[in-house]
């Protein structure tokens, strides 16, 4: 805003920028920053950040925080058959059924890398988690037909654990699912 005198009249002139444009620009940067392209979750670099902060936010709260390790079973199998472009098919998929069986507004899920996923669940107890673990991995049943399954490690943060321990828990019960025979969902004790 500028103010000028003329004569014996006062001009004010007001200048506004529109920056909408720009605010759309920085946001579509954000997506791509902090989103997997191909499954519309969020990428491996955003699950330590979020994973950091529902830690912090568990202990300052007393609250819970449950987390899933999501395996696709036989998928270099399945890619090396059929291709890469049903390979990403089955990945969009399970970016649809991890939205779709999430709370939108607390839950997050994470294309962790390949073919795993993980998802941070805040407020769930372990078996809350499992729940919805058999809910995904029932849904790709339903619509799988390459030789694939899904695997799922369930983990729930304990007293005294920080966000690489619930991590190396999750790990071991999806590992302990995929020798259990694979395609099912396993809790770490």
């Amino acid at each position: 805003i500028t103010s000028v005198q003329v004569a014996a009249e006062k001009l004010i002139e007001i200048t506004f920028i529109d920056v909408t444009e720009q605010y759309v620009k920085n946001q579509a940067l954000s997506e791509i920053a902090f989103k997997d392209e191909l499954t519309g979750l969020y990428n491996h670099r955003s699950f330590y950040q979020k994973l950091q902060e529902e830690v912090q936010q568990a202990r300052q709260e007393g609250g819970v925080l449950t987390l899933l390790f999501v395996d696709l079973d036989n998928f270099k199998q399945c890619n090396d058959t059929f291709g890469h472009q049903v390979g990403d098919q089955l990945l969009r998929n399970v970016g649809q059924l991890v939205r779709d069986h999430i709370r939108q507004d607390r839950d997050s899920g994470f294309r962790y890398g390949g073919d795993e996923f993980a998802v941070l669940l805040p407020d769930a107890k372990a078996n809350v988690a499992e729940r919805i673990a058999n809910q995904v991995r029932e849904g790709f049943e339903s619509i799988e037909q390459f030789g694939t399954s899904m695997s799922i490690g369930v983990a729930e943060l304990k007293e005294g654990m920080d966000g690489d321990a619930l991590v190396k828990a999750a790990d071991g019960a999806l590992y302990a699912a995929k020798s259990a025979g694979k395609n099912t969902v396993c809790i770490s004790q």
